[in-house]
């Protein structure tokens, strides 16, 4: 079973490459059956949350879709009026020195 620690998205698909696929440009292929197989023991409904181009294989581009999607997150919180200005301006909505 995979030694649960704090992986980033390209750590975890390397971890549970154990059918040793790869595509054409060398990112690893997981499949559902290799995700969940005895050794990995991951449940399958996290490899749908993972398999975000849902073409029934995780690679390094679902990690891309991934990050992109949790930039895209970020940024709309950064957005948010919270301190009564704007990111990077001082209280009078100059921008800061």
């Amino acid at each position: 079973m995979i030694e649960m620690q704090v992986m980033n998205c390209k750590e975890l698909v390397d971890a549970v490459n154990i059918e040793e696929r790869y595509d054409d440009d060398g990112s690893p292929v997981i499949t559902e059956e290799a995700w969940t197989a005895v050794g990995n023991c991951l449940p399958a409904d996290a490899f749908k949350k993972y398999d975000l181009d849902e073409d029934g294989v995780i690679t390094y581009l679902d990690c891309e879709l991934i990050d992109a999607s949790m930039m895209a997150d970020l940024g709309k919180l950064a957005a948010e009026d919270r301190c009564g200005g704007d990111v990077g301006t001082d209280d009078a909505g100059a921008p800061a020195e």
